[in-house]
């Protein structure tokens, strides 16, 4: 009776058992979401699904399929096989989910070359390795991501530049590899460079670096010609030093001297580098660009230059061209500075004026034409509060407002009765008390305490803008009875803001600097399209900048050095366009072919850099967009 009742129990509890319930899939995802496979290569896919309670399910159904199975195929389990180039969608459905991947499948690549294939290098030395990808056509493939061995980490270790490190004597072979080639040079490390004979020399033999900056070295055959890139193999004593490309651009590291050879076969030349400690950073408070230079005054009163350097222009006494800024040879304090063509000019703390640079034409303001490699004191004692220096003249305005000019005054732009030079302070007997002075190529305008402006001298294109195109030997009223808060002009081309933010320009419009929408010289003041309110307006060579009411820059004219600053080269602009960068710019300066910004973040400058005129360490190329200059915190 006990094992019947028991049986029956058992019965009834079973037949009330429910089956448990089984959840539908929610979502799938997919492992990994993206990937790059080359030609030929395999990856398994893995894909999880899970219920609405994030709960991953096991042994569920799933099913693949490839949107282009010329390119890419797919396996039951999710196997993929690429077949040929291009981007595929992978799809992977569970009961009705789906979830995508993309499969990117890049050209094949045909080869891999490493130059130079053989090379030696000191322990404690380095060589830079270039690696060049081409296609099976023979296309060289700039998109393909190089990746850099060595065999033999304890000889030789490689960076993934390509800059191979001696570690220890002995041999190692460098390899690069790029999709599914590679290309290999034997890397010898030694404890002294191999015997050389003749052939081969380095300029500079010798040369002091700063660190942080660079320095081009070329290697010379006998004659004295060029050898071309590839044709010698440039190697560095000392990477951590200073290293040195294949093309001969030694980047300096840190403080210490190095060796850079440049071998031909049996045949090496030398450069002798020292390497000095990087300078104190500098934060300035001013800029002023001048024609492929720029100078800047200093939280601490010091006036730095930079760029070239062929007129003694930067007032370093060296006559070298510089990419980073470098101070002038005169110790003291300035309250403010200015860059013209080839001269340069600044006021001491006090009120002192000094000149250095080309002063063929007596703009030095020393009462001689000598040459200035570093700056010398403008004759008369005069205190003054501001001064501009133009192509061949200097003028300046003292704290009353008397303005001063010196020069060349073949065109009248000093104002004096002669076409001869006067190199020393001239005053300009008929202008008005003044606030502002600026100089062009062969003009010079002031801005009155009244507000009005006055011009003089040369009026070809109407830079005076007096409504005349007739030069003019002393200051005429600009045309207009406008009042303006500020004016600016470097070329042949004037321009002047008002106190409600509305820019005039007149003059030279072959470039489309005065912004006015055409290409047509005005010779009185016409409104900058576009309705902007300017703060600040900068006048260059061929091209105009100014800072709007909210902080952005804006240019306008000859954009063929990316002087604008709009991040891409166009012939010229005749409306202002804005500056890339989303800089908040305070000040700006205009020069012939670049211009600088001070910033909420430091110093910024864009456009033309072959002199290094931009200040940052390097001379290649231009800057299409606004670029920080070096030695800054």
């Amino acid at each position: 009776m006990l094992a019947m009742a028991a049986a029956a129990t058992t019965g009834c509890k079973d037949k009330g058992t429910t089956a448990p319930k089984v959840m539908p899939v929610k979502t799938i995802t997919l492992t990994p979401t993206t990937v790059t496979l080359e030609v030929h290569a395999t990856l398994q896919f893995v894909d999880v699904e899970k219920d609405s309670l994030g709960n991953v399910l096991k042994d569920r159904v799933t099913s693949w399929t490839s949107s282009d199975t010329t390119k890419l195929t797919v396996n039951t389990t999710g196997l993929v096989t690429a077949v040929a180039p291009g981007i595929v969608t992978l799809t992977a459905v569970s009961e009705g989910q789906a979830t995508n991947a993309e499969v990117s499948i890049p050209q094949p690549v045909g080869s891999v070359v490493v130059k130079p294939d053989s090379a030696f290098t000191l322990v404690g030395g380095a060589v830079q390795l270039t690696a060049t990808v081409k296609d099976s056509a023979g296309n060289v493939m700039t998109s393909r991501t190089v990746s850099w061995q060595s065999g033999s980490t304890t000889t030789a270790s490689v960076s993934s530049t390509g800059l191979v490190t001696g570690l220890a004597v002995g041999v190692a072979t460098v390899t690069a590899i790029a999709g599914a080639k590679n290309g290999a040079a034997v890397i010898s490390v030694v404890t002294q460079p191999p015997v050389s004979t003749p052939g081969v020399t380095v300029t500079p033999a010798t040369a002091t670096v700063t660190a942080g900056s660079t320095l081009q070295l070329f290697a010379l055959d006998p004659l004295g010609n060029k050898l071309t890139n590839g044709a010698v193999t440039w190697t560095s004593s000392n990477g951590a030093v200073a290293t040195v490309s294949g093309d001969g651009v030694v980047s300096a590291i840190k403080a210490g001297a190095v060796t850079i050879s440049a071998t031909k076969g049996t045949s090496t030349g030398t450069s002798a580098i020292t390497v000095t400690p990087p300078p104190p950073p500098v934060t300035f408070t001013s800029l002023t660009a001048g024609d492929r230079f720029t100078c800047g005054v200093a939280t601490d009163g010091t006036v730095y230059c930079w760029g070239a350097n062929d007129a003694d222009q930067m007032g370093n006494g060296t006559s070298v061209d510089a990419s980073i800024p470098q101070s002038i040879a005169t110790i003291g304090t300035f309250q403010s500075v200015s860059a013209g063509w080839s001269h340069t000019c600044a006021i001491k703390t006090g009120g002192a004026a000094i000149c250095w640079g080309d002063n063929a034409d007596g703009a030095i303001g020393d009462s001689t034409t000598t040459h200035r490699a570093t700056p010398a004191a403008t004759i008369g004692g005069f205190t003054f509060a501001s001064l501009s220096a133009g192509y061949a003249q200097t003028c300046a305005l003292t704290a009353p407002g008397q303005t001063f000019c010196w020069g060349n005054n073949s065109l009248f732009q000093l104002a004096q009765t002669l076409t001869r030079l006067y190199p020393s302070p001239m005053p300009v007997g008929s202008m008005p008390s003044a606030s502002q002075v600026v100089t062009g190529f062969a003009h010079t305008c002031a801005l009155a305490k009244t507000g009005a402006a006055y011009c003089w001298g040369s009026n070809a294109a109407g830079q005076l803008g007096t409504g005349t195109l007739s030069d003019s030997p002393v200051p005429s009223a600009v045309a207009g009875s406008l009042t303006f808060t500020s004016i600016t002009s470097t070329n042949a081309h004037t321009c002047g803001l008002t106190a409600a933010g509305t820019a005039y320009c007149w003059g030279d419009n072959s470039r489309g600097q005065l912004g006015t929408g055409d290409y047509t010289a005005h010779n009185a003041p016409t409104p900058v399209a576009g309705g902007k309110s300017f703060t600040k307006l900068s006048a260059g060579g061929w091209f105009t900048c100014g800072v709007a009411t909210d902080g952005t820059t804006y240019c306008w004219g000859d954009n063929i050095f990316g002087e604008l600053g709009s991040g891409s080269v166009s012939e010229v602009s005749t409306t202002p366009v804005a500056v890339s960068g989303g800089l908040a710019v305070s000040s700006v300066t205009a020069g012939w072919y670049h211009a600088c910004a001070l910033t909420t973040t430091g110093a910024w400058c864009w456009g033309d850099n072959a002199r290094g005129q931009l200040g940052v360490s390097t001379t290649l190329g231009v800057s299409l967009a606004p670029v920080r200059v070096s030695r800054q915190p």
